[in-house]
């Protein structure tokens, strides 16, 4: 910002504010290697994905099929979606610039990633009938619940 002394014609100084503006011109160039459409597979992705947790959530609610069935839907239910949200993840990551967004996508990646293997892990526990909460309390364990219930 500039200051100019201007003379009147009764001979007053005043002082004007000027600011000037650079004008700058930027252009943005892609990348080699990141290309910034929508792959067409995912809209497939999302409608399958939509699909079918309305089917499950429909089935879980109205208990089709009975207790059993409900309990292999609750079970199995989970895995799917997660993997779907996994390759949608690490699709995002892998169109994006270096840089912190990338790597916390990244990391967003890995963890959704490990979270799917807990998941595939406990489904085939759930699957084999091996799950630690459905083994019978010890003697010890009954006599302190019931010590807990009791006044």
């Amino acid at each position: 910002m500039s200051r100019e002394r201007h003379v009147l014609a009764d001979g007053q100084a005043t002082w004007t504010k000027q600011l000037r503006v650079l004008q700058v011109r930027a252009t943005a160039e892609i990348s080699p290697g990141i290309s910034t459409g929508v792959p067409p597979w995912i809209n497939r992705l999302f409608t399958g994905l939509l699909i079918y947790v309305l089917v499950c959530g429909a089935w879980m609610l109205t208990g089709l099929g009975g207790e059993r069935v409900r309990y292999y839907v609750g079970l199995l239910g989970d895995s799917p979606a997660c993997l779907a949200a996994l390759i949608v993840t690490i699709a995002a990551t892998r169109r994006m610039e270096h840089g912190t967004t990338r790597t916390a996508w990244r990391c967003l990646s890995i963890a959704l990633g490990i979270y799917f293997v807990g998941t595939s892990i406990g489904v085939n526990s759930g699957c084999t009938a091996r799950i630690p909460s459905r083994v019978p309390p010890t003697s010890a364990t009954s006599r302190s619940i019931r010590s807990f219930s009791r006044p």
